[in-house]
């Protein structure tokens, strides 16, 4: 049952799991931490997503452990499109686990994770957006100049991308193998000069990014 209203202050937070001992333990670790706030927590299910749509966390902690954490992933990202998902004790296929998941995913950590790497992430996630100068408004991204330097290909897995679709998938579409989609994306990541599928994704949207059919 979605538990919300713990805390106040610091950047906001909601725990996911189906362990009780999972949640009532992070919760309190995090508690030390005064620019975190856990406003809410509950099980890997409907309900939950609901909170979380609600709520609108800065974040949303999900254990990895529990048997649906990956369709409520898949279901947090596409109900609540905003949401900032971290996935908390992930195997060791990372890459697979975040290209299933889509673009809402912003961090993970590995199963023998400690609470200060934790931590560093949440702190990289939650961190706020730095703030514009008036230069910076009068000189906005060149997306135009970013696309031309991607290759039609580039362009055309940048569309998958952003669709959510993983490297295998893609290349199922493409009829190629899932290696040479990998440094596709490899290279696209460096064009775009992003770190992250998500980040890349999410320039995917704009209209000057957009592979041309």
């Amino acid at each position: 049952m979605p538990i919300w209203g713990l805390t106040a202050g610091g950047s906001t937070l909601f725990l996911a799991s189906d362990s009780r001992l999972w949640l009532e333990g992070l919760s309190r670790l995090l508690l030390e931490e005064s620019r975190f706030a856990v406003v809410g927590e509950g099980a890997c299910d409907a309900r939950s997503v609901e909170a979380i749509a609600s709520l609108d966390p800065g974040a949303v902690l999900v254990d990895m452990s529990a048997t649906d954490a990956l369709i409520f992933l898949l279901s947090t990202a596409r109900r609540c499109g905003e949401a900032s998902l971290v996935a908390v004790g992930i195997d060791d296929r990372p890459q697979e686990l975040l290209e299933r998941a889509g673009w809402g995913i912003v961090g993970y950590t590995p199963r023998d994770a400690s609470i200060s790497e934790l931590i560093r992430v949440l702190a990289a996630v939650t961190a706020p957006p730095v703030r514009a100068t008036p230069r910076d408004l009068a000189c906005p991204p060149a997306l135009e100049e970013r696309r031309t330097m991607l290759s039609n290909r580039e362009l055309q897995i940048l569309e998958y991308v952003r669709q959510g679709l993983s490297n295998k998938e893609i290349a199922r579409v493409l009829g190629i193998e899932a290696q040479t989609v990998k440094n596709h994306v490899h290279n696209l990541l460096a064009k775009l000069e992003v770190r992250s599928r998500g980040q890349a994704a999410a320039l995917g949207r704009k209209p000057s990014l957009r592979a041309l059919t």
